[in-house]
């Protein structure tokens, strides 16, 4: 499925098919202007998020988690019945994976019941909560592949 990198296009902008490509946001301020949570209000606004079924969010902020990600998502899931697969920092610009920080990414488990694929890319603990990356015990009928990578 090919990639659409919504973080870099404009209001007006003509998009392509929304279940048709892997949507990548972007999260991290320090190199665009867009805080996330504006950038996820124009997705909403923008895409037919009824029909996306595969989304990237690629990194935050050095000093942040990717709580935000999380939050907004499962604030919003029933906004988005066929999303089948969940990319959380998926790549990073020169960061070490062990630097990039979680915090309890059960909640989107729980908020998408059809989702198939859960990729979670890095383990640093973030300053908020020194726990860091974390899942809790849940049941999920649809999960097909839960992907953790870190590094140390």
């Amino acid at each position: 499925m090919p990639i659409e990198q919504f973080w870099e296009t404009a209001e007006g902008d003509e998009l392509p098919d929304a279940a048709a490509v892997a949507w990548q946001l972007f999260a991290n301020e320090h190199y665009h202007d867009e805080e996330f949570s504006e950038q996820f209000r124009r997705f909403l606004d923008s895409v037919d998020v009824r029909r996306v079924r595969a989304v990237l969010v690629q990194e935050w902020n050095f000093d942040t988690s990717s709580d935000i990600v999380v939050e907004l998502f499962t604030a919003h899931a029933a906004e988005f019945p066929e999303l089948r697969a969940i990319f959380l920092a998926p790549e990073s610009a020169g960061d070490q994976i062990s630097w990039i920080q979680h915090g309890d990414v059960t909640p989107l488990l729980e908020a998408f019941p059809k989702l198939e694929r859960l990729d979670v890319r890095g383990n640093g603990p973030h300053r908020e909560d020194p726990r860091g990356l974390r899942l809790r015990p849940v049941r999920h009928d649809a999960l097909r592949m839960l992907r953790f990578e870190s590094g140390g």
